[in-house]
């Protein structure tokens, strides 16, 4: 919009600059035959013979402009004549500068008008599809960092532990979907109570962390992937969405989705809005799925720590 804008001021300003141009050419040329002619009359008024061999010269546009008139005199008047064309000319020139000026503003009220609806409808076709959104997901993970080797059951039970720990915290909040498998999932559709669940989620988390890691001398290392979608997916998907942006080698972030990203932000929420990352694409499985990723904690036991 702002580029064909300029380019129809351009086109504009340019033709009216060489209308302009020939008007001032005009201006010049007019003040030098009404010079011309004056002068001239004067200097035939004092010597005869300048008029008997110059008339032919200057009499056919005197004649013109002086109305049948047949003295010397014919010169003043047609110089008096053309100085006055001047003043037509002039008025011209400034009344394009003001209709230059009247047919821009106009283009600019038609260009914002025009623009304003684009925006509008954008709002409109943005809004339902943030509308269709309706429900969130959190999916939480958990690894293990010691300096001695851990065993996958010993990190089912931990995992078992604390995912019960949170549940009986976070089951608490109205309208809140708890699972509990291999990963710890949240689902609501709940937005305006997003940053309580998360905030919520983050600060039990925080506290089973200390505790286990001064209790079993090993580092709890979590992951968290928030997504946004028009319908409650099934568990299954939420997992499976999750280890594969896990598998983009992202542990210890907490992140989000450009889906919920979009409706977080469209809802004017900030407090746990994620940066974006970029888009990240699944290779070597049967069906490839592209992610467009935010990061909202890039160092989540960082985070964890300062709660």
């Amino acid at each position: 919009m702002i580029n064909m804008n300029n380019g129809f001021n351009a086109r504009l300003k340019c033709r009216f600059r060489k209308i302009k141009g020939l008007i001032s050419a005009a201006i010049l040329v007019c003040a030098a035959l009404s010079f011309i002619y004056f002068i001239y009359w004067a200097a035939v008024m004092t010597d005869d013979m300048i008029l008997h061999y110059t008339q032919q010269y200057f009499y056919p546009l005197a004649n013109l402009l002086s109305f049948g008139e047949v003295s010397p005199e014919i010169y003043r008047h047609a110089s008096f004549v053309i100085a006055c064309t001047i003043i037509p000319l002039i008025l011209s020139h400034v009344w394009c500068d003001k209709i230059e000026e009247s047919i821009l503003n106009h283009h600019a009220q038609l260009e914002d008008a025009t623009e304003r609806k684009a925006r509008a409808a954008k709002y409109l076709n943005e809004a339902k599809q943030f509308n269709a959104l309706k429900n969130f997901s959190i999916c939480l993970s958990l690894d293990y960092n010691s300096k001695r080797e851990i065993e996958d059951k010993t990190k089912q039970t931990l995992n078992k532990i604390i995912y019960k720990k949170l549940d009986t915290t976070l089951s608490l909040i109205p309208n809140l979907s708890i699972i509990s498998d291999d990963v710890f999932i949240l689902m609501s559709d709940d937005f305006n109570n997003y940053d309580y669940i998360y905030g919520s989620m983050l600060k039990m988390l925080s506290k089973i962390k200390n505790t286990v890691d001064k209790k079993y001398d090993l580092e709890l290392i979590p992951s968290i992937t928030t997504d946004a979608t028009t319908i409650n997916p099934r568990p299954e998907i939420i997992k499976n969405k999750h280890k594969e942006i896990q598998s983009f080698n992202f542990q210890n972030r907490s992140l989000s989705t450009a889906a919920f990203s979009k409706k977080y932000k469209y809802m004017n929420q900030n407090k746990y809005a994620g940066v974006p990352i970029g888009e990240y694409a699944t290779f070597g499985t049967k069906q490839e799925h592209t992610y467009e990723l935010n990061v909202v904690s890039k160092n989540l036991i960082q985070t964890l720590a300062g709660l």
